[in-house]
């Protein structure tokens, strides 16, 4: 059968055998990419609850900022814990210039740390 097209049955079977080594490549990706994904999104959790825990530090310090810090928020899966140093004028060392508190957070094994410093508002008023 000179002259008539199509594909032998070798051809056929190397370009399926080619298929099937994409298919298992790509399905051995898969639970990698999940573990990638369940990271990132604890990450992202870990970084909105800094973030809205900073707003909350921020907005407290700025009414009144010889108040004591707010207790983190208690966010599933996400463990954090405050600390702080304060800065003094050199000129009046009782007169507090700035508060730095640094939030450390540790979820599903991995740590970060985050830090916010807020100047003292009345600086400008005395």
């Amino acid at each position: 059968m000179k002259g008539s097209q199509g594909f032998t049955l070798v051809e056929l079977l190397v370009a399926i055998a080619i298929l099937g080594l994409i298919i298992v490549a790509i399905g051995a990706l898969l639970p990698g990419l999940a573990g990638v994904n369940r990271a990132s999104a604890q990450q992202q959790t870990t970084v909105l609850a800094a973030r809205a825990y900073f707003e909350q530090v921020r907005s407290q310090l700025k009414n009144n900022f010889s108040s004591a810090l707010p207790a983190p928020t208690a966010t599933p899966g996400v463990t954090c814990t405050t600390s702080e140093s304060q800065r003094y004028s050199a000129v009046d060392t009782t007169l507090r210039v700035s508060r730095t508190v640094t939030l450390n957070c540790s979820a599903s094994g991995r740590s970060s740390s985050f830090s916010l410093t807020v100047a003292n508002p009345n600086l400008g008023k005395l």
